[in-house]
């Protein structure tokens, strides 16, 4: 699709390129990329590597502050270098977690400014089709994705209770992260990343190693 905004043109299915149909084992959903000028990489929630602005900022923190409780790490530990590769989130891209978002491109500076102009059923039909083949874990980070989700789902013929796990809490950004309801988690102390590799181990599968650094 040959719309102007973020990210470049060439990033915008990367997140389905990276991740195989065959290898998608968790599928993680958020709403538009980063509208800031070059922060988005294509993946759901990962900052570009040559990024030069704050990675400990909204939603971002919110996440890493989450990982952390799942894997014990420590930022201050990291070299800066060695957490901008691992901030790409390529390396979840790599273990089959599949990072998108329902719409692949926005203006910068608009949030949901490229709603309605038929990303949302292309990326529907490329999570129908992993739904089929592959049964992922679905998570569902804020209200619009939950919703997506299961709209995705119904076109498959199930609902939330079959086949694929729906797990569901609120969006990481600073304005949700702490807000739960009776469909959802608060983000912020949910240990999702847990819950995920639970239901993971309880497949016979490997846990995500979310600490993992990319490699290529």
């Amino acid at each position: 699709m040959q719309l102007p905004g973020l990210p470049a043109r060439d990033r915008r299915l990367y997140a389905f390129e990276l991740t195989q149909v065959s290898s998608t084992r968790v599928i993680i959903l958020g709403q538009d990329p980063y509208h800031s000028a070059g922060k988005a990489n294509g993946l759901a929630f990962g900052i570009a590597e040559e990024w030069e602005g704050n990675r400990f900022h909204s939603s971002f923190s919110n996440i890493m502050y989450e990982v952390s409780r799942s894997s014990g790490f420590r930022t201050d530990t990291v070299a800066p270098e060695q957490f901008n590769k691992w901030a790409t989130l390529e390396s979840w891209a790599r273990q089959g977690v599949l990072l998108t978002n329902t719409r692949l491109s926005v203006e910068e500076g608009q949030p949901l400014s490229h709603a309605n102009l038929g990303w949302e059923e292309l990326v529907a039909e490329e999570l129908a089709s992993r739904i089929r083949e592959s049964n992922p874990i679905l998570v569902a980070f804020g209200a619009e994705a939950r919703k997506f989700f299961k709209k995705v789902l119904k076109v498959c013929g199930k609902n939330a209770e079959e086949s694929s796990t729906l797990l569901a809490y609120s969006h990481p950004c600073k304005y949700s992260a702490t807000r739960g309801s009776k469909y959802a988690k608060a983000f912020v102390g949910s240990n999702c990343f847990n819950e995920i590799n639970k239901v993971l181990l309880s497949r016979g599968q490997e846990s995500i190693n979310w600490w993992q650094v990319s490699s290529k």
